[in-house]
């Protein structure tokens, strides 16, 4: 068997954006994936293996669960147009305030998607149900808090990365969605860094380091993109300024942003 032509799990999880739990997962639990073993016991995944994993990732970022997703790579035709994940049990949870509950839904639906995904199908549906209800800050805070400590738990469990830094920078107090960022930075292979509350974008200037993702939930000030626009490092934007601000990171750097982080 020639090694050049078969890709370890930690080098799938960088080419495809999935991490290595979520590749396991998809094999063990659903049986998408078989990738060969060496004498040791260690992956092997081919090119083949590869192609379907980014199959497998487009039919979750339309919705589609990973349970029916076996069904959809055998033939694509039984696909729908469009659908949700089913997450009623995770609001039942949520709304009764079981903690210890909607924590082990958080760490299944984690383990099973990607973070784009989770972040796309399961915290943006779950949020925009919450904001419909401010009288319960606390089932707010509780979800809040979940996903935040299970993104804290992940990234502390990953190994050295290849790549270079990349601060996450805000001058918004972080939340959950931010942690997310942060997942997604280092699922794409970097060191990080998140700096919150930051007063003056200038200041990043100041670190070594090889990009720096503005999140913001709001519209930047011309103080603060004039701070940006003099940064010597790649920039991108993340959350709702990304699309705010996409004609002026265009006529700035003269490249449009395809995809957030």
């Amino acid at each position: 068997m020639d090694s050049k032509l078969y890709y370890s799990i930690g080098e799938v999880a960088e080419i495809v954006g999935v991490n290595s739990v979520t590749l396991r997962a998809w094999q063990r639990r659903y049986g998408l994936l078989k990738p060969l073993r060496t004498e040791k016991g260690h992956r092997l995944y081919s090119q083949e293996d590869i192609d379907t994993i980014h199959a497998i990732n487009k039919w979750l970022e339309k919705g589609v669960a990973i349970s029916k997703v076996k069904a959809l790579l055998k033939e694509p035709s039984l696909a729908p147009t469009e659908e949700g994940l089913d997450l009623t049990e995770l609001q039942q949870d949520l709304q009764a305030g079981r903690a210890t509950a909607v924590e082990a839904r958080v760490n299944d639906l984690m383990k099973t998607y990607p973070i784009g995904v989770f972040a796309q199908k399961v915290v943006e549906p779950i949020d925009e149900m919450l904001a419909s209800n401010p009288a319960r800050p606390c089932i707010a805070r509780l979800w809040q808090s979940v996903v935040l400590q299970r993104c804290a738990s992940l990234l502390a469990k990953r190994k050295a990365t290849k790549k270079g830094l990349c601060v996450l920078a805000t001058h918004e107090t972080a939340t959950h969605k931010h942690w997310l960022y942060l997942m997604q930075i280092a699922q794409d292979g970097y060191a990080y860094h998140m700096f919150d509350r930051l007063d003056d974008y200038s200041d990043l200037k100041l670190i070594d380091v090889q990009k720096i993702v503005i999140a913001s939930e709001v519209r930047l000030t011309r103080e603060q993109l004039a701070a940006i626009e003099k940064l010597n490092t790649h920039v991108e934007f993340v959350g709702p300024c990304a699309a705010i601000h996409s004609q002026w990171r265009q006529d700035v750097t003269g490249e449009e942003q395809q995809n957030e982080v």
